[in-house]
Parts: structure tokens; sequence; C-alpha cells
């Protein structure tokens, strides 16, 4: 019966996501594998398929605004299977699919004891979808609304130390949590620390004595689990694991979810790009939320100019001959023929060739002085902010923002300058040979509008500059 609900364990591949929602889909998956591995755990589940028989009744003097009514006893008599508390999800057909996550778009519920709270839980659940925000979401994602919700019925784990979500990227592994005192906890792990044989046979050990915080060896297996999870699901690039860990036990995984290819962080934040004008996108941010439209200040750091004349083949880094990527970039990108770019080329070679080192810092302290000078107020946009080179940072003293176009680090210089000052930050790791780059599109002097809501951040070109402002 297609709309009969649907238990952890069944075989995944008997549904789709038009009668489980794509994280319903995802945790049938999920689960089939921690069974099939032992590796993690995945809490007891069942799921509502939209087809049920239900009615509504609407309870504004509740926190629950719609209270569902199931035409059987099916659902009841499922709920009283498992352990309490439970939680109460979403699962749309279109969330965590290819185009769009949805991720918090929809009401869930946790703590739910009783029937009659599921009954509640799972018709604001429903409801939901109806809401303003989801449709303002769609519509500018182009998504179409289509079909009704699944719900998903959770066992609900309380016996952890830590719980949050694993963020599998490109380049590794990054854990975000909280613990029971609400200590927060933030750490990357490269790939190439997880091919560890040792991690196919670990086992949780028990303590006997009283444990507030998980071990490394626990940290880094917890890792792994997710590592393991996302390659076998076949859910790269980038995918979210949400967990809870306890000491002395494999880690509860409650939801993997994909996320799109291509985030539209605009439609995140309500912001619309030009069509046709440069922009970044990016999550790499430091929490700072604000929006704003200024002039931009385009430079160079110390050390980020030696990655971008090596990048695009520059011959004053010793090569007999300039190679192709040097022309193409000495042709096409606004880069070359900004002020700084140009007096801090020369200012290597001079370098490079055993100038007068301090005079050297000197001319740099003095050129971003220099541009600092030519805004009130602007928008600092540089491959990085060098960490050699204190004097970018206390010399641009007039920035209302940073964007930095080659370097993405929630750690970086930037970002921590930026939160110090209160001023927003987002950082792109970008391609210097990409023409049609950001930082090869943009000069200084064009007008630039930034978003962010401390997770995510936007900054396009609004308006292109009417002339050179050092050309005064």
């Amino acid at each position: 019966m297609a709309n009969k609900i649907i238990w952890a364990g069944e075989e995944p591949s008997q549904y789709n996501e038009e009668i489980v929602g794509g994280k319903g889909l995802n945790l049938l998956r999920l689960s089939q594998f921690a069974k099939k591995t032992g590796l993690f755990n995945v809490p007891n589940f069942f799921i509502i398929p939209p087809g049920r028989v239900k009615s509504y009744t609407s309870n504004p003097n509740s926190i629950y605004e719609v209270i569902v009514t199931f035409k059987d006893d099916e659902i009841k008599n499922a709920f009283e299977r498992l352990k309490k508390p439970v939680a109460v999800r979403s699962s749309y057909s279109l969330e965590d699919g290819v185009n769009a996550s949805f991720a918090g778009m929809f009401r869930s519920y946790l703590n739910q004891e009783n029937y009659e709270q599921l009954t509640g839980s799972a018709g604001s659940v429903y409801h939901s979808v109806n809401s303003d925000d989801v449709k303002k979401y769609a519509e500018r994602l182009g998504i179409k609304m289509t079909g009704d919700m699944a719900i998903i019925v959770q066992e609900q784990v309380t016996d952890f130390l830590e719980k949050g979500i694993i963020q599998l990227e490109k380049n590794g592994v990054i854990r975000e949590s909280v613990d029971k005192k609400g200590k927060t906890f933030s750490s990357m792990i490269r790939y190439i620390d997880l091919w560890d044989s040792k991690l196919e046979s670990w086992k949780p050990t028990k303590s006997s004595k009283s444990v507030d915080a998980l071990t490394e060896d626990e940290l880094e297996y917890l890792h792994y689990c997710a590592y393991k999870a996302t390659t076998e699901l076949g859910l790269e690039p980038v995918v979210q694991v949400e967990f809870l860990m306890g000491a002395g036990k494999v880690p509860d995984f409650v939801q993997i979810r994909k996320l799109p290819k291509i985030q539209a962080h605009s439609a995140y934040l309500n912001l619309d790009i030009p069509k046709g004008t440069a922009f970044l996108e990016s999550e790499i941010c430091n929490g700072v939320a604000g929006e704003l439209t200024l002039p931009t200040y385009v430079t160079t750091s110390q050390a980020g100019l030696l990655k971008i004349l090596v990048s695009s083949g520059q011959q004053i880094l010793g090569f007999k001959e300039r190679d192709k990527r040097a022309d193409i970039f000495n042709r096409k990108s606004n880069l070359v023929t900004n002020e700084d770019f140009q007096r801090f080329t020369k200012l290597y070679e001079w370098d490079r060739l055993g100038g007068d080192h301090e005079k050297i810092i000197n001319l740099y302290n003095e050129a971003w002085e220099y541009g600092n000078n030519l805004f009130s107020e602007y928008v600092l946009v540089c491959d990085k902010l060098d960490e050699t080179c204190i004097g970018m940072n206390s010399l641009t003293p007039n920035k209302k923002a940073i964007v930095t176009c080659l370097e993405a680090k929630r750690t970086s210089h930037a970002m921590t300058v930026a939160r110090d000052l209160g001023i927003m930050a987002m950082g792109v790791e970008g391609d210097i040979n990409d023409m049609n780059y950001f930082y090869n599109k943009v000069e200084t002097g064009d007008l630039i509008h930034m978003k962010s809501d401390g997770k995510r951040a936007v900054a396009y070109i609004e308006k292109k500059r009417e002339r050179d402002p050092y050309q005064r």
C-alpha cells in the first residue's frame, strides 16, 4: 500500500522522493548502511508518507497552529513502539534535493512525549509547506512547489556529550558542535588523515570515570564515519551530517543531506543580483551580519602578490619566457592596471634582486595609506589580509567590510580582524586565471553591494566606476 508507514530498515530502493521525501530517502539509505556496517547508529524511526487520509483543525492558542487527525490508529500504534521522546521532522519531495536544500524552511519539533503532541507537531509541519517564507524561497530559486509533505518520527538521542553538524567539503571535514553545557566547538580535519585502516576496526571503550568531553580518538572516528557514509551513499561534493555522540559509544547520525552544487546565497539573503555582473558568494564568513553599498578599494597583499604572479605565469618570477597564462592575464585582467598591483610588482622585483627590505615595507605601507584615503568608507577587496605585514590592516582604517578573493579560511587574519572591528567579512578561494572571476573584473572605485547573515555572504558590482579615483 503506497501510503502505509515506512519503518527504518526497509529497502530504500522501493521508494522515491515523492513517497518519503528527500530527507526521508537519505535517512533510509543511511539507516541501511549503518545496519550493514555497524560503524554508527541511526535512531529508530518511521515515515508517514504524503498519501495518508487526514483532516486538520486550527488551534491558534497552541504552539501547534494546526492539529492533524489521522483516519486510523496505524500511526498511533507506530508511535507507541518508539522510545520517547521523539523528534518530528519534515520530509518534502524537494527537500535536500539537487536544486535546493530547503534547510530550516519547514517546521520541526523535539521532545515529543505523547500522541497528542505528535498530532500537533505533525499538523504544524504539514502547515509549514504553505508558509509565505517557503513560497518566497521557492519562487526565488525558480522551484515549483508540488506534492504533499511526508513526516519523519524518530527516537531522540538524549545521552550525549556533544551534538552538531559535520560538513564534508572539497578539502576536508568541518565539525561545528555544542556540548550539554553550551560550549561550542569548531574544527577541520583533512581527508588524508581519515585514510587510516585502524579506524575501520576502532571500537569505543567505556571508562569507569565520569567523562565530560569526547576523546581525540572518538572525534577522529566520528569524522571517519561521516566520511564513509557520504562516500557510500554517493552524496558528494558538499554534505552535512547531523550527529550526537556520547562517551564510549559509536556516534548517532540522525540526518544526512546533500547541499546543492550551486547554492544561490542571494536567494537565502533576499538579494537580487543583476544579470551579467561579477559577483561572489561564500559560506566562509565571520559571523557579522549586515548590508551596505560602498566604493571598493582593490589591492593586493605582500605575500599574496607572489601567489598571483606564480599562478598567472609572470616573467618576473625568473621564467625565461612568459607562458600563455601571463599573456591572457595581462590582456584581460583589470588587476594588471590596478595602481597597487603595478607598484607592488615592481617592489617585488626590487626585493627579489636584493633591495632594501625595510624600505620596501615602508613603500607598501605608503601605498595602502594612500589607497585608504581615496574614500571615507569602502569595501576592502584583496587577495588576502597579509599576516606577515600587519601594516595592511592598520593602514586601512576606512574599510567597512572585507572580501578576500584568494583565501577562504574561517580562522584567517581577515576574519579575525573583521570580527574584532564588527564588520562583515567573506572569503573565497578563487581562480586567478579565470578572467571572468570577480577579482579580475572589479576595479577601485566600483560600487560594491554586499550582504551577509553571518553564515553566508554575497558581494557584487552594483555600478562600475565613472573614473579612476587615482587620477585626480
